[in-house]
């Protein structure tokens, strides 16, 4: 894998471009500059001339894209389109480069047809820690941390051992456990219940759209869209605000892991 590291910056934490550059409708670039470069040690991961790009969320935003973007997972990585990069090409590149943190909000999983997101088998293969929130909510969350298990993916909860839901308060699923310095595997830090979405109908929706999108297509996009519609941006601004939780979060157990 061709990694091409922006000669300013040495990412201690690195993100995915998939959610920064499809998942935050109605946040405007200035403010994701401004609160995302605000934390010098953290890189983005995108794919344009032909290599992989990690950089300063500014770099990346001041990137050229067209309507040749796709939204690459580390089976499309490969293809020759330039794109955003998912989590899962992003966990990738950290264990290249040796970047032991990654971070991002919602995740994927497993979808109510069964299907495998590609974060599952590139978290089992990434040697650091992955920094989220929890799997987004249009998956089958019960059959999500089944296949976590199967592939042997550690799995903990900041201040919990428990995972129920991302934007919205769903069935609560048992984690491995409490975290507790650990240094591999997947870590996740919830939104507070009082915070999240609390109407089902726009739940039902997604879920909906999910359903109804094309298999070689992903739903994520639309969802998010749909949902900034619809919560006139609120959804946005959580899934911005848990992302930045979770880069202190990674930053702050990167620094107490430092000999």
């Amino acid at each position: 894998m061709k990694v091409n590291v922006r000669q300013n910056i040495q990412p201690k934490v690195l993100l995915d471009s998939a959610f920064l550059g499809q998942g935050l409708p109605m946040i405007s670039q200035e403010e994701l500059i401004d609160k995302i470069g605000g934390f010098p040690d953290v890189g983005v991961v995108w794919l344009a001339a032909g290599e992989i790009q990690v950089g300063t969320i500014a770099d990346f935003l001041a990137c050229p894209k067209d309507e040749s973007w796709h939204r690459l997972d580390r089976a499309k990585v490969g293809s020759g389109y330039n794109g955003y990069c998912t989590g899962s090409v992003t966990m990738d590149v950290a264990r290249e480069l040796g970047v032991g943190f990654v971070a991002t909000a919602g995740i994927g999983g497993v979808d109510w047809d069964g299907k495998v997101c590609s974060d599952i088998p590139a978290l089992a293969d990434y040697p650091g820690l992955l920094v989220a929130t929890a799997p987004k909510d249009i998956l089958d969350l019960r059959a999500t941390v089944a296949a976590w298990r199967k592939h042997k993916v550690p799995v903990y909860g900041w201040r919990t051992d428990r995972v129920n839901g991302f934007l919205f308060s769903l069935q609560q699923e048992t984690l491995d456990g409490v975290y507790k310095n650990e240094t591999r595997g997947l870590l996740l830090c919830p939104i507070k219940h009082e915070l999240r979405l609390k109407d089902q109908n726009i739940l039902e929706a997604c879920r909906k759209i999910g359903l109804e999108t094309p298999a070689e297509q992903s739903p994520h996009p639309l969802v998010n869209a749909y949902l900034a519609e619809v919560t006139d941006g609120l959804a946005s601004r959580l899934q911005l605000d848990a992302l930045l939780n979770n880069i202190t979060i990674a930053l702050q157990l990167e620094e107490e892991m430092q000999p």
